[in-house]
């Protein structure tokens, strides 16, 4: 640090988040560049940022990603012992202060720790600046940033790749039946359809906009009606979804469509008393019977409303998973 000395003035460390906008079908593109104030012989401050998480992201490679509109968490720590000092930590976009906090370091092991967070845009720039005094800076260590890419919205069914990925991850931190492999297929969309029903959106089995403004609020949690009732199934007539719980937590939601309204779905409170593993002439798959007749059980139809005889319809891909969780016994809530 020998530069630090001379420094005649307020230093200034940062920790580059780069966002850049992107063209409507490509992911926005990203850097880390890693700046700081210069002394009169032009010669540059080295970070005396250690190191930076950035939470509430999806990681892959080393990278990390966002929705557009998403909350960060920024946790960093300088490389010495500041305890008890103040800093002032400023986010930016286009040059322009967006964030300003005045920060207490706290030491942790010869580093001392700082934290905030922020809620990312649509599109821009962002770089996250620790401003130190030149008797701080003249004590800290040098590290590095952390880059930061929003991911684009604009995904359907063929589609592949990060932001895929990214949706999933979210979609299934929620308990949303999903699978994690970065495609946009059926059994993705079958998740953004249970999750539109959740949050009273259009039924459809697309992403865009509005739902990665929901994911991005934490929105699209389903609250259980019966948290005390143990291991239990919980239909919910109003959102069309049946919901898997263990020790009042959230365990899988599912899309399925209940009796139409000439053959509504019986309410109350069941428990399975039958299980059927094959398919009978009616084409219900893997029924488990819950009720006089009543099934949860697997159909070549199920449409984004309610439109059974009377059972619980659940699509034929995810049949298989629900026999095996449901056993006899296990209690069924129905309600609207």
């Amino acid at each position: 640090m020998a530069d630090a000395p001379r420094l005649a003035g307020a230093a200034l460390a940062a920790a580059a988040l780069l966002l850049f906008a992107a063209p409507a079908f490509a992911d926005q593109a990203v850097a880390t560049t890693a700046t700081g104030a210069t002394a009169p012989t032009a010669k540059p401050l080295p970070l005396p940022v250690f190191g930076i998480t950035l939470g509430g992201t999806y990681r892959r490679r080393g990278r990390s990603y966002v929705l557009p509109h998403q909350r960060v968490e920024v946790d960093g720590s300088v490389a010495a012992d500041l305890d008890g000092q103040t800093v002032k930590l400023l986010i930016k976009k286009g040059g322009r202060t967006a964030k300003s906090d005045n920060v207490k370091l706290t030491a942790r092991g010869g580093k001392s720790t700082f934290g905030t967070q922020f809620k990312a845009g649509k599109k821009g720039k962002y770089v996250v600046e620790l401003e130190l005094t030149p008797e701080q800076a003249a004590i800290a260590g040098a590290g590095s940033g952390k880059s930061l890419k929003i991911v684009r919205t604009n995904i359907h069914q063929g589609s592949s790749g990060i932001s895929v990925s990214v949706f999933q991850s979210k979609l299934a931190a929620l308990h949303y039946v999903v699978p994690r492999n970065g495609h946009f297929d059926a059994a993705t969309g079958r998740a953004f359809l249970a999750f539109r029903k959740v949050t009273n959106m259009a039924r459809t089995m697309s992403a865009g906009s509005k739902v990665a403004s929901k994911l991005a609020a934490g929105k699209g949690a389903f609250h259980l009606r019966y948290p005390k009732a143990g291991r239990h199934v919980e239909v919910s007539i109003k959102h069309q979804v049946m919901v898997f719980a263990d020790n009042g937590n959230v365990v899988r939601i599912y899309h399925v469509s209940t009796g139409k309204p000439s053959t509504p779905t019986v309410r109350g409170t069941f428990y399975v008393y039958s299980k059927d593993p094959g398919t009978n002439a009616k084409g219900m798959v893997m029924s488990n019977y819950f009720h006089n007749g009543y099934a949860i059980h697997g159909y070549a139809e199920v449409p984004p409303y309610n439109a059974s005889h009377g059972c619980v319809r659940v699509p034929i891909p995810n049949a298989a998973s629900i026999f095996s969780w449901v056993h006899i016994g296990t209690r069924v809530d129905v309600y609207y």
